[in-house]
């Protein structure tokens, strides 16, 4: 989930002010928690140069760029407050904790924040704009390959090769042993992108003969 920050009022001036804590004005930056109580909605932003843990700022000063929720999170209603939030943050105390310095919390904290910062950078490289392929290319995106009829190439698959060195055609059972290793993956990594990985190997299936 990442918001882009369209105001900040200073808490202590209260004045708008361009940045503050890490967040400039017209930034991108990953939620990481959402806290709810029965007149207030906040949520949790982390950027390059925020402070741990980051502050709670008020919504009304973002707006939504990417509404996925990080796999995993949990919502948990307690206390008079609704959290929505990896489950290590959502232990009863664990705020209290972190702030008193207990090792635990800190540890979870610093796991927590190393995950939700890794899978955005993740996601941000695979969602980078690619350029157009060349005609005749083959353009693989978030793991998929094109299925359909037939695929066009820019030259003929046959023996005859370039003048510039290039490596040897793949072959059946070398496509085989990837298509395993795609499908442990995708067993192994519950996000994004092990499925991304589980889709890749059934399109290669797919290209396979069947002898």
């Amino acid at each position: 989930m990442k918001v882009r920050c369209l105001q900040i009022i200073h808490p202590a001036a209260d004045i708008p002010v361009a940045e503050y804590d890490g967040i400039r004005v017209g930034g991108v930056y990953p939620v990481v928690e959402v806290v709810a109580n029965d007149t207030d909605v906040q949520i949790r932003v982390l950027g390059p140069g925020t402070t741990d843990p980051g502050l709670l700022w008020d919504p009304a000063d973002f707006e939504t760029v990417d509404t996925r929720i990080p796999p995993g999170w949990t919502l948990v209603i307690a206390d008079g407050h609704t959290r929505l939030a990896d489950p290590r943050w959502q232990r009863p105390g664990f705020w209290t904790d972190y702030h008193h310095s207990d090792p635990q919390a800190l540890a979870d904290y610093k796991h927590v924040r190393h995950e939700l910062l890794a899978d955005e950078r993740a996601r941000e490289f695979t969602e980078e704009a690619m350029p157009p392929a060349p005609a005749g290319d083959v353009c693989i995106r978030d793991g998929r390959m094109p299925v359909g009829e037939g695929v066009e190439i820019a030259e003929p698959v046959t023996g005859d090769y370039p003048a510039a060195p290039r490596l040897p055609l793949l072959t059946a059972a070398e496509a085989r042993d990837t298509i395993g290793h795609l499908r442990l993956l995708e067993s192994l990594d519950l996000t994004h992108q092990g499925e991304a990985a589980g889709q890749f190997a059934a399109d290669l299936a797919r290209r396979l003969s069947s002898e």
